[in-house]
């Protein structure tokens, strides 16, 4: 019977393959045809974008189909390593096929519409006075996250293209450089990797989150030695759980990635004398020797790369199938990096396998933060995650945490405060870039970010919150009746287990006053919530202050409505105040 269903299924993933293969012609996904009309209306009022796109769904495609849509004379694309230049150079032939391609240096460029070149060459002062100012009337910047470096500020300062593209799938940044600032704050699309998914952009995954094994009866953890890492005993325990969970296709190719150059140097030794086909790749190494092993890793002569952070962005290997995580998890955005390698679409590739090795790690909560993709930092949701991640995220993938791993990283979001001024710094920094001005406390739970009642258990309400962050904010000082009124409304109702209160303040700031049965309407009209009788009579009663009478927190603030003969409106103090 087994026998029967393999070969069954065998031919029906060949038959799968070819009717792939088949289909031709290359036109644009369903999110490609949003952005593409995005960018049709920016061109119109701006002169350059900013295109936020997770790894392996298409961007260097989009530009290509935007290209050929507005049919620019003259086309420079810009990026930092040769072989995304092949790779975007390879995709754009695909597109426009009556266009004439060049890599810089390679080629006469006289004749050629579209001109591809690395960084490092274009910032050189001999080959940027090459080309004049406006010769080139859109220009596309890959991988655009480095913009603020001085090689990128130099020829986005020399040039004056007609309209100026970047493209990036990590606009966060950590050296503070405003990217979207760079671009007016013009984003013409964002494909997070959760979208992605959902769209069937890219192949699932299937994660598991393995406890690391112990040294000396000790969990591995953020300061143990090198020897520990690369000791034998733990190389047989990565190589069999490698083997135990497999891989989709016919051929391993597994990426692994380690915290530091020695370990992958020494790791690769090990795996090696095990007669093990294992290749280690640092920044250290040469552009031959990377080309070299990326071609006997994809040939499938090479099963395991070992890398530190080389891989994080840029270098296409849609072949990965396996993902080793031996390293401690100190950032989201670097986790979705790496995690975003190994999930692109290749041929006989139905799924990705991630094995998340996890030790004793401080920051081991950010693991079901980066998977998620919910970076609102809310712990019920983190250990929910933990206990049923595969019903929350979107498609076919699938998420399964050990017992042991799993109780780690549940004592590390119990034990660790999420409301600091680092963690509510970080959003804000992030979102003022990206809106271009100061946030508003909707904002961050808008985009997903530290949740508002997390960022309200730093301080009593937002405007002293914002007066930590930006000490020197142009606004005055809110008076005593304002503060207490704004800290009433942020203690008790921002965590909004029920829309009652907001909502009945909400109808008498827009009616000035009403009565119970125009509160009930209301109610049922903007929420579907019918016989609401006693929800109502206690939210009146909460902002009627009537509940609390006994209840000595409340004792310092005002009550902020009032009620005459049944009719409900704003106290004048709290009116004065809003």
């Amino acid at each position: 019977m087994v026998e029967n269903y393999e070969k069954i299924y065998k031919l029906s993933r060949q038959f799968s393959q070819k009717q792939i293969h088949n289909i031709t012609p290359i036109t644009p996904n369903n999110m490609q045809k949003i952005a593409l009309k995005n960018l049709e209306t920016l061109r119109k009022i701006e002169n350059r974008a900013l295109l936020i796109s997770a790894t392996g769904t298409g961007k260097t495609y989009l530009a290509a189909f935007d290209i050929k849509n507005c049919n620019p004379q003259k086309v420079l694309f810009i990026a930092h390593r040769k072989i995304i230049l092949q790779k975007a150079k390879e995709s754009f032939a695909n597109i426009l096929k009556d266009k004439k391609l060049s890599i810089y240096g390679e080629n006469k460029i006289e004749s050629t519409n579209i001109v591809f070149v690395m960084i490092q060459t274009l910032s050189k002062e001999h080959h940027l006075l090459n080309f004049d100012k406006k010769e080139f009337d859109y220009i596309i910047i890959d991988e655009v996250h480095h913009g603020g470096a001085r090689s990128y500020q130099k020829i986005i300062n020399y040039f004056e293209p007609k309209f100026l593209l970047g493209m990036t799938a990590t606009p966060e940044r950590s050296d503070n450089f405003d990217i979207y600032s760079l671009f007016n704050h013009n984003i013409a699309y964002e494909v997070r990797l959760y979208d992605a998914l959902k769209e069937n952009l890219l192949v699932p995954f299937h994660y598991f989150g393995i406890s690391d094994i112990k040294i000396n009866n000790k969990l591995i953890e953020d300061n143990t030695t090198i020897n520990d890492l690369t000791s034998e005993e733990r190389v047989k325990h990565i190589l069999e759980k490698s083997k135990f969970y497999g891989y989709s296709g016919d051929t391993l190719h597994s990426l692994i990635f380690v915290s530091r150059v020695e370990e992958a140097i020494l790791l690769t030794q090990k795996m090696q004398k095990l007669g093990v086909r294992c290749e280690s790749l640092t920044g250290d190494d040469t552009d031959l020797k990377r080309e070299q092993v990326l071609s006997a890793f994809e040939k499938g002569e090479i099963e395991y790369i070992i890398t530190v952070d080389l891989f994080n962005e840029g270098i296409d290997i849609p072949c990965i199938n396996q993902l080793l995580l031996l390293r401690p998890t100190n950032s989201a955005t670097v986790y979705i990096q790496q995690l975003g390698r190994g999930l692109r679409k290749y041929e006989n590739k139905e799924f990705l396998v991630v094995l998340d090795f996890i030790g004793n790690y401080k920051k081991n909560f950010l693991i079901p933060i980066a998977i998620s993709q919910n970076n609102n930092y809310d712990k019920d949701y983190l250990k929910r995650f933990l206990q049923n991640g595969t019903n929350l995220i979107p498609g076919e993938s699938s998420i399964i945490f050990e017992k042991i791993a799993k109780d780690i990283i549940f004592k590390n979001i119990n034990f660790t405060n999420f409301s600091t001024k680092k963690n509510i710094e970080t959003d804000f920094l992030f979102l003022e870039k990206q809106l271009g001005r100061i946030p508003m406390l909707s904002d961050f739970f808008e985009k997903n970010l530290i949740e508002p009642s997390v960022i309200l258990k730093f301080k009593k309400n937002y405007d002293q919150v914002l007066r930590v962050i930006k000490p020197n904010l142009p606004f005055k000082q809110l008076s005593t009746s304002e503060n207490g009124f704004l800290t009433l409304l942020s203690s008790f109702f921002t965590p909004a287990k029920r829309v009652h209160e907001m909502t009945i303040l909400k109808f008498l700031l827009e009616k000035r006053k009403g009565n119970f049965y125009e509160i009930e309407k209301y109610l049922e009209k903007n929420y579907s919530l019918k016989e609401q009788k006693e929800n109502i009579e206690n939210a009146l009663k909460h902002l009627g202050k009537n509940i609390f009478e006994n209840f000595s927190p409340m004792k310092e603030f005002s009550q902020i409505i009032e009620c005459q003969n049944n009719t409900f409106f704003l106290t004048p103090s709290f009116k004065k105040s809003y």
